[in-house]
């Protein structure tokens, strides 16, 4: 006698599933964690396939569908680790599902994954995100370096009726306040919100004033006044060092307001290392509404022009990456325009004592008449960018 009633059939499922219960209490690994798992939603299935009004299909099918769970025991989820010590071109995995579920353990260099052929598109792994399928097998790919990979494969079991959308930590640390939501890629290792203050910069001011600020912000409740006098040399150059965590694609992101009789901004990203210095660079100029990186000898112009507002409640996202090892650029970012750098070749010059330098100018047009001012917030330092 299957129950009429909600009341009735929760305390149905309940019965069939109390012995679940005491399995997931006892389970301690991730194998029996998982294991647990597979067999309740067989259960589940069942459950499902036993009311008519659950599954309302014919009675043959209901038992087909009984007598599979109960003899092949399909495995719905299963995990997979991948250590990276090895290096892999296309390694095949003869695994079939909808949804992959990446939980990257402190993975070092690139790592892709292709669905179906080994010629499709890759999705980088390196961060924790999710993959949905279909697949019948995937391919990885990855440099030899340090950590590893744990793959979450689901076998296309949706316990609802509507898909359940997995969250991954970039959106969950945006919903929680987090300052990075411009641009989440990469691993971030430095931010500055400016609520503490401006104390973590080194400034130094041709004509001018930098001050923490109470008059506008991108987030909370303070950002850095930069304000330059009136005259045609007047700039002011902000500096905050860090060490190097991982020499490797390292991105710098800024918000920034424009302000009336802007020049130009600067913004570069230097990095010492004991045998070499890199030393790239980008800049705005506010008459030509122009970006250009430097080369090394030279400034070279970027397409396209980019005209920015002066409205001081207007914070301007920007962010820079470079690739390190390789001493050329990757791509600059300004409010939804994306430049593609890769390819470009940065300066570089004699090492030193290794060190990260962020380096942030601001200069005055010069008119004679009046000052320049700028408000910055939120800026953000990253490494392992894709």
């Amino acid at each position: 006698m299957f129950p009429r009633t909600p009341a009735e059939y929760q305390r149905h499922i309940a019965e069939r599933l109390n012995w679940f219960e005491q399995l997931a209490d006892k389970a301690t690994s991730l194998d029996e964690r998982i294991n647990v798992t597979n067999l309740l939603l067989m259960e589940i299935l069942k459950v499902s396939a036993e009311e008519k009004e659950a599954f309302p299909f014919p009675p043959a099918l209901s038992r087909a569908l009984i007598d599979h769970l109960t003899k092949d025991r399909p495995e719905f989820y299963k995990f997979i680790d991948i250590d990276l010590s090895t290096a892999r071109t296309n390694e095949l995995h003869e695994e079939s599902g909808s949804f992959i579920w990446i939980e990257n353990q402190f993975a070092r260099g690139e790592v892709t994954l292709r669905l179906n052929e080994d010629y499709f598109d890759t999705f980088d792994l390196r961060r924790q995100r999710y993959i949905r399928g279909p697949f019948y097998r995937f391919f990885i790919t990855n440099l030899a370096g340090q950590g590893s990979i744990r793959l979450f494969i689901s076998r296309g079991f949706q316990a609802a009726s509507e898909p359940i959308e997995a969250i991954n930590r970039a959106e969950l640390a945006a919903r929680l306040g987090s300052i990075d939501t411009f641009d989440r890629r990469g691993d971030v290792i430095w931010m500055d919100d400016f609520e503490s203050g401006v104390q973590k910069w080194r400034a130094t001011v041709w004509g001018g004033s930098f001050a923490w600020s109470a008059d506008h912000a991108r987030s909370g409740g303070f950002s850095a006044k930069l304000t330059t006098d009136t005259g045609l040399g007047d700039k002011i150059e902000l500096r905050h060092f860090l060490p190097i965590q991982n020499l490797s694609r390292i991105g710098i992101e800024l918000h920034i307001t424009t302000g009336v009789n802007l020049k130009q901004y600067e913004i570069g990203l230097k990095v010492f290392t004991a045998a070499i210095s890199y030393n790239p660079w980008v800049r705005f100029t506010a008459a030509t509404s122009t970006w250009e990186y430097y080369d090394g000898s030279a400034w070279q112009p970027l397409a396209p022009i980019t005209k920015l507002t002066t409205d001081e409640f207007i914070f301007v996202p920007i962010k820079m990456v470079v690739d390190y090892p390789n001493a050329k650029y990757v791509r600059l970012m300004v409010n939804d325009v994306k430049f593609d750098l890769s390819g470009y070749s940065c300066e570089v010059g004699l090492g030193g004592y290794p060190w990260c330098e962020a380096l942030i100018t601001i200069s005055n047009t010069g008119d004679g008449g009046n000052p320049c001012t700028c408000y910055l917030d939120n800026v953000i330092i990253t490494q392992n960018e894709p």
